[in-house]
C-alpha cells in the first residue's frame, strides 16, 4: 500500500490522482495496524491537500476523511479530522466543498460509535451537514445523523435532523430511517433472516 502511495502520488493527470488516492485511502481505513494506518493516511491526505482542482481535491478530502473515520484510536483520527476540515475550508466552490465536508461529517458519525462520549462528535456532524450546500452530500449526512441518533433514542436531535431537510423528500427518508431503528429496535424478529 506504501507503494501504491508513492505511485500515486505521481500520477499527473489530477482527477486520476483523486480516484487512485480515494481507493488506497479506503484500503488503509481497513488495515489492523492502526499506527501504521494512521500515517499513511495522514500521507494520503498531505498528497490530496496539493491537488489543484477543487473537485477532484474535494473527492480525494471527502474520501480520505471517511477512511480516518475507521481507524481505531479515534484521538489520531480527530486530528487528522482538523487537518481535513481546515483544507476543505480552503476550497471555494460551495459544491466542492460539500463533498468534502460530508466525508468529514460521516467520519464523526463512524467515530461516535467508537467513542464513550459520542455526543461531541454528532455534534460536529451536524455543525458540518449545517454547511454542506450539496443538497445529496447534505441528505446522506442528515440521513446517517438520523439513524445515529435513533439508535440513541436522542430525539431531540433526532427532530433538529428532521427539521434540517429542505425538501420533503429528505424529510420523508429520514423519518423513514428513523422509524426502522424504531422498529427493529422494538422487534428485533424483523431484522432475522430466519423464516
Amino acid at each position: 500500500l506504501e507503494l501504491a502511495l508513492v505511485s500515486a502520488k505521481e500520477i499527473q493527470n489530477e482527477n486520476s490522482r483523486s480516484y487512485a488516492l480515494r481507493a488506497i485511502a479506503e484500503s488503509f481505513g481497513q488495515l489492523e495496524n492502526t499506527e501504521k494506518a494512521s500515517k499513511l493516511l495522514e500521507l494520503a491526505f498531505v498528497s490530496a491537500k496539493e491537488i489543484q482542482n477543487e473537485n477532484s481535491r474535494s473527492s480525494a478530502l471527502g474520501d480520505i476523511a471517511e477512511s480516518i473515520g475507521h481507524l481505531e484510536d479515534t484521538e489520531k483520527a480527530s486530528e487528522l479530522l482538523e487537518l481535513a476540515l481546515a483544507s476543505a475550508k480552503e476550497i471555494q466552490e460551495s459544491n466542492s466543498r460539500s463533498y468534502a465536508q460530508a466525508g468529514i461529517a460521516q467520519a464523526h458519525i463512524l467515530i461516535s460509535r467508537k467513542l464513550d462520549n459520542k455526543h461531541s462528535a454528532l455534534a460536529s456532524a451536524m455543525r458540518l451537514a449545517k454547511n454542506i450546500s450539496n443538497l445529496d452530500a447534505k441528505t446522506n449526512i442528515l440521513l446517517a445523523l438520523a439513524h445515529r441518533y435513533a439508535e440513541e433514542e436522542r430525539w431531540g436531535k433526532t427532530r433538529r435532523v428532521v427539521n434540517m431537510c429542505r425538501f420533503p423528500d429528505c424529510r420523508l427518508s429520514v423519518l423513514e430511517i428513523v422509524l426502522t431503528v424504531k422498529a427493529e429496535a422494538s422487534h428485533p424478529e424483523l431484522t432475522s433472516t430466519e423464516k
